[in-house]
């Protein structure tokens, strides 16, 4: 769905639980509505997801540069974050 966001044969790796659970509490977090940007955002961007040691914000900043996204979008759709976590 998102690999195209991984270059130079770079995958995404295996997350300790730690992480896994940041950013699960970030996806409960937008499926409830609940503010993120400020809250939960911040904390997880920079949490490296690849082997290549591209982190969450590097992925999602590709992402939102690609011109997928919606005008005035400053934050990931929650399947990117689901995707990160597939491994």
């Amino acid at each position: 769905m998102y690999n195209y966001l991984l270059e130079n044969g770079d995958k995404l790796k295996k997350l300790c639980i730690t992480t896994r659970v940041d950013l699960d509490d970030y996806i409960y977090m937008r499926q409830a509505h609940l503010p993120t940007l400020a809250v939960k955002w911040k904390s997880i961007r920079s949490l490296v997801v690849t082997e290549h040691g591209r982190t969450v914000w590097q992925l999602c900043e590709k992402f939102l540069n690609s011109g997928e996204r919606a005008i005035g979008q400053f934050e990931p759709p929650v399947t990117l974050i689901q995707w990160i976590l597939q491994k």
